[in-house]
């Protein structure tokens, strides 16, 4: 076990993860609270406790775009997230290569820039049509009938 301060904000967003997801039927979601959740992070971090409620913060815009109603994203643009999955890291290291000791931000802007266009290249021309196969199976494929009926 370390004493390291960075090992422990990262158990104690895990564990926030993990209240919200145990108590989920108790945590309202709400835009409005959100709201004052990020002003509330902004006004005090500063302070002593502004880490605490900036990881609160976190975790309950997280809750809040996962499952209140659609927020926004259009259907017909496509899903990219997979896409971002995938080629997020790749595409950070890339950035990293280009501009080695770069800030945080300015990585993530860059690895953004590379990977997106490979997220939507990625729906567009292999995700999708994939996702297009799945009620396909080679067996009924195979078993359908061809050509004319046979006579009766």
């Amino acid at each position: 076990m370390s004493d390291n301060p960075r090992y422990f904000r990262l158990a104690a967003f895990f564990a926030t993860g993990v209240f919200f997801y145990i108590n989920r039927t108790l945590i309202p979601l709400n835009w409005l609270l959100l709201i004052f959740l990020l002003m509330a992070s902004v006004v005090w971090r500063q302070s002593e406790p502004g880490l605490s409620i900036l990881g609160l913060t976190i975790c309950y815009a997280v809750a809040c775009v996962a499952y209140l109603p659609k927020w926004g994203w259009p259907d017909c643009l496509g899903d990219y997230s997979y896409g971002l999955y995938i080629y997020g890291w790749p595409s950070q290291q890339l950035a990293w290569l280009v501009i080695p000791g770069a800030l945080p931000l300015h990585n993530s802007l860059l690895a953004l820039g590379i990977c997106l266009p490979m997220a939507i290249l990625s729906w567009h021309l292999v995700e999708k049509p994939a996702l297009g196969l799945k009620r396909k199976t080679l067996l009924t494929q195979w078993l359908k009938p061809r050509g004319k009926p046979p006579p009766q």
